[in-house]
């Protein structure tokens, strides 16, 4: 995908972006390409890297390069401010558009949208998505390596036997739909108070795991407050495909994640409360917790 006769310069902040843009990369190449990171994204790279050009300010990061690849986000302003200071030095931009959700918030700030020369996005529902949002923009589609490498190896594990493994999968949603909670809480309470309807068996725990973006510490009142009858534990140390892979049944709202499970054949539910607005993950083969208890 970035083979190694380009020099790139890399900017990434969220995990969706870092994750994707990061599978592109290898062992071979990685020192090409002048790499600004903040945020999940560092860890993701380092995961993965033993070493690279780590840079940390705009002129370094545009020294010999032809090209700038970033992530988006709607709340971190590192890869918005990295498309401006591209179009300032007449480098070529290109923004990976990871999710279903957002588009036109990922290139606003301040009231001021400013866009990339190109995206790229990783399937024709995305593409359509963006060519609805972006009806000018060039849009192309590019191989999700990060989904297909990460689906490959689930397959490879083996459900946890001793126990059925209710993954969760959390998030932040930067929205309370008009209630008191925020919504990734209030999905969780809809999920405990709907439990009974999934027929879980009775060695069944419950496992949440974090999203790189959230503290560790964000649940932890919430899980005392549960009643003691269900093992409820949270478990941010193995990894994503581990954690799909032991699983019987994975949960969410709307992460990306959800998208991963369905892919390598696990049974997947979205949370999302009937009160909240339609998960915007276009995969048939999800199934809606709200769908389920009508």
């Amino acid at each position: 995908m970035i083979t190694s006769n380009d020099k790139f310069g890399i900017v990434c902040h969220d995990a969706g972006g870092a994750n994707i843009i990061n599978a592109w990369l290898n062992k071979k190449n990685i020192f090409n390409h002048n790499i600004f990171l903040q945020g999940p994204a560092l860890k993701i790279f380092k995961d993965k890297f033993k070493s690279f050009n780590l840079i940390d300010n705009f002129d370094l990061l545009y020294k010999d390069i032809s090209k700038i690849i970033v992530g988006t986000s709607f709340e971190s302003d590192l890869e918005y401010k990295a498309i401006k200071y591209a179009k300032e030095k007449n480098i070529y931009s290109i923004a990976v558009l990871d999710h279903w959700v957002n588009y036109q918030e990922r290139f606003i700030r301040n009231k001021l949208r400013i866009l990339p020369d190109e995206l790229w996005v990783t399937d024709i529902h995305a593409f359509n998505l963006a060519k609805k949002e972006f009806p000018n923009q060039k849009i192309n589609i590019r191989e999700n390596r990060y989904y297909i490498e990460q689906s490959a190896t689930i397959k490879k594990i083996k459900e946890e036997k001793k126990y059925f493994y209710v993954l969760y999968l959390l998030e932040e949603l930067s929205d309370n739909w008009g209630r008191e909670l925020d919504g990734e809480f209030q999905a969780l309470n809809f999920f405990l108070e709907n439990i009974k309807f999934l027929k879980l068996p009775n060695n069944s725990k419950i496992i949440l795991k974090p999203h790189p973006s959230e503290s560790l510490n964000k649940y932890s009142e919430w899980i005392k407050k549960q009643s003691n009858e269900i093992d409820i534990i949270l478990d941010n140390d193995n990894s994503l495909e581990n954690m799909i892979g032991k699983a019987s049944l994975v949960l969410g709202c709307k992460t990306f994640a959800l998208t991963i499970s369905i892919e390598a054949g696990k049974k997947t539910i979205s949370t999302l409360p009937p009160w909240a607005p339609d998960c915007p993950l276009p995969h048939e083969e999800l199934i809606h917790l709200k769908e389920i208890i009508k």
